[in-house]
């Protein structure tokens, strides 16, 4: 299990990787090891939270806990558990993709990134409201 968990805490950014990267096979595996090198107890939380939170979703959603409902009534807490497991995993998502960045930023590969391939991909457009001083990027492709 901790062999499990151990890979499961290096290699939690190999999705973002692939999508972020687009590199495949074992490259976004060694990609994701080197950026939550130095992050990995963040990772772990972060496995250990959502897993926690997934688990129990699926657990209390499962069949085994339904039995003592009458078939008419599993409907709606069938749609409602597979609702909130949906929002799990998406939250889980986004919070990888957070954290990939900021592993990048971590690593000094951000302030690069920015400085050098941001800038042909974006148009700034002039906010009209008097409040809001900053310039909105709006992607131009």
């Amino acid at each position: 299990m901790l062999i499990i968990l151990y890979f499961h805490v290096n290699w939690s950014l190999a999705f973002v990787v692939v999508v972020a990267e687009s590199k495949w096979g074992y490259a976004p595996l060694t990609r994701s090891s080197y950026l939550v090198k130095g992050m990995r107890s963040v990772s772990l939380l972060m496995l250990l939270t959502f897993g926690v939170f997934i688990g129990c979703t699926v657990w209390v959603n499962s069949d085994a806990l339904h039995g003592m409902f009458d078939l008419t009534y599993e409907l709606l807490p069938m749609i409602l558990g597979s609702s909130m497991l949906m929002w799990f995993l998406l939250w889980s998502t986004a919070a990888n993709t957070v954290l990939y960045m900021y592993c990048k930023a971590f690593h000094g590969e951000l302030a690069l990134e920015i400085a050098d391939g941001f800038a042909h991909n974006y148009i700034n457009v002039p906010s009209d409201d008097q409040k809001v001083s900053h310039v909105v990027a709006i992607d131009a492709a």
